[in-house]
């Protein structure tokens, strides 16, 4: 009988240790029916920080809001009136976004471009702008990719800002296709500047950022393709983010201390 009373316990005790844990909630919603077609603006990084890229006009909502940096690695790029290189494309009430090397000024061979767009904590919904935010088993990503064109092998990957610090997934997205990824935390994350430069050369080794099955202090949070030519091309229709908020320690500990007593009274009534 004792034996039965102490799993009841147990399985009291892990239930309000769920009741601590944050809800995923929808931070980024990018998607819709936003414009009538801009190109990005030539932004990058300026004291280490992201500019924004998008939007320039005809937007509305916090989550159309994107920053970071495109980039052509080898010769110029010619955005002026440009069609093909980075754009958010109207599409009836599905806009997409183009990611695509520069067009007619791209020498022989072909230009590789790089794309690193990023959405920040100050434009995410849902509540989710403020506190300390992060992923972990139930948050998720959800990337619908309507094209995906011959891209470069470093092409396709996840990027977030931690702790003050940018980090860039293993290559997950190679293809075109509706797709959710869960469990952010058990995926392999390295460092990444993209300040200094945003092309991707190789992985690296694997950083540490979760802790306890969390990623914390997520302050940003996008994705890294990279287009070999004119002729190559990834286009977004949709992007989504999910995040968990992250008790402050000062109250887990409390809650911990909480939870501790209630499970040691409840094991001494039932002994």
């Amino acid at each position: 009988m004792k034996s039965h009373a102490f799993l009841r316990l147990l399985l009291s005790c892990s239930i309000l240790m769920a009741a601590h844990a944050g809800a995923a909630t929808l931070a980024v919603n990018w998607g819709g029916d936003y414009g009538t077609g801009n190109a990005f603006e030539p932004n990058g990084f300026t004291g280490g920080e992201p500019g924004q890229l998008s939007p320039s006009t005809n937007y509305s909502g916090t989550s159309s809001v994107f920053y970071g940096d495109a980039r052509s690695f080898i010769g110029g790029i010619y955005q002026g009136t440009s069609t093909t290189f980075g754009m958010v494309v109207n599409n009836g009430g599905l806009d997409r976004i183009e990611l695509k090397g520069s067009d007619a000024f791209t020498p022989d061979p072909p230009n590789n471009t790089g794309f690193l767009l990023l959405w920040k904590q100050q434009d995410f919904l849902n509540g989710m702008n403020t506190g300390e935010v992060g992923f972990d088993a139930t948050s998720s990503v959800r990337l619908n990719i309507t094209t995906y064109a011959n891209q470069a092998a470093d092409s396709g990957r996840l990027v977030l800002r931690s702790g003050g610090q940018y980090y860039i997934s293993s290559r997950i997205y190679t293809a075109s296709g509706d797709q959710t990824t869960a469990n952010l935390p058990a995926l392999s994350f390295f460092a990444y500047n993209p300040a200094n430069d945003i092309n991707v050369n190789g992985d690296g080794t694997p950083a540490s950022i979760a802790s306890g099955g969390v990623i914390p202090g997520v302050t940003e949070v996008g994705f890294y393709f990279e287009s070999i030519g004119s002729s190559n091309a990834v286009r977004i229709q949709d992007f989504e983010v999910s995040l968990v908020t992250v008790p402050e320690p000062s109250s887990m500990a409390a809650s911990a201390s909480l939870l501790a007593a209630v499970c040691l009274i409840r094991r001494r009534r039932n002994a």
